[in-house]
């Protein structure tokens, strides 16, 4: 026969207990995990996110394809592992060559989605130059160079 401590309780209170013990449990291994780890998987969980917002693989997530939400979610990869240079352990040299992947098919697929090769694209006037007041200011391109930040 079985017992119970609260006799009065049912199935739903039974349940509820069990879902607030292995909440307690998570909780508890969230507080003692390594935070390198954490940062790690937070940061694999972007680029997951990335993947799948790039289409990638074709013929499971076309249809989620979105460059710009790919890119939000690439400049927040690339920002958390940033932040953390150094700190990560044995994980950055992974997450940084997944940022260089990630970034590279960004490219790729954007430059695909773009229209016609540079070539075959009109050329634009060249800009002027600057006034001599104003600052010689870098203008990024917006590609992205894997290393540099």
């Amino acid at each position: 026969m079985n017992q119970r401590s609260n006799p009065d309780a049912g199935p739903e209170q039974d349940e509820q207990a069990a879902q607030a013990e292995a909440m307690r449990q998570l909780r508890d291994e969230l507080a003692t995990a390594p935070v390198g780890d954490v940062v790690a998987q937070a940061a694999a969980h972007l680029a997951t996110f990335a993947y799948v917002r790039l289409g990638i693989p074709p013929e499971q997530y076309q249809r989620f394809r979105d460059l710009d939400a790919a890119r939000v979610l690439i400049d927040a990869f690339g920002g958390l592992i940033g932040a953390v240079r150094g700190h990560l352990g044995q994980d950055e040299g992974r997450l940084h060559e997944a940022l260089a992947d990630l970034r590279m098919t960004y490219a790729q697929a954007s430059s695909a989605s773009a229209g016609p090769a540079p070539a075959e694209r009109p050329t634009p006037a060249q800009p002027a130059q600057p006034a001599r007041d104003e600052p010689n200011v870098h203008r990024p391109s917006g590609l992205w160079v894997p290393g540099q930040d």
